[in-house]
């Protein structure tokens, strides 16, 4: 099973997590997140299909935007981290 890593700020449990998740793609890893958790990680994370502009999704440490989008496929023993962007203020 791929690994999910889920940042605080998109945490519904408030904390960072890292767990195991099914799914042969990151679209199929996020609706089982979703399914599995309780969460609604795919509606913070996808708009329309695909992965919201202010959102980095990487499969081992590759910008899954570079592969295949949310249809990239996952491993066994791959990463999946979630990254929202950073924005500054001025």
């Amino acid at each position: 099973m791929p690994i999910i890593k889920v940042p605080a700020v998109l945490s519904d449990s408030g904390g960072a997590e890292k767990v195991a998740v099914d799914g042969d793609t990151v679209l199929e890893a996020f609706t089982s997140y979703t399914e599995e958790y309780g969460s609604e990680i795919d509606e913070k994370v996808l708009g329309d299909g695909e992965i919201k502009e202010y959102i980095n999704v990487y499969v081992n440490g590759r910008d899954v935007r570079n592969l295949q989008g949310v249809d990239t496929p996952t491993d066994e023993d791959d990463e999946i981290r979630i990254i929202p962007a950073a924005s500054g203020g001025g």
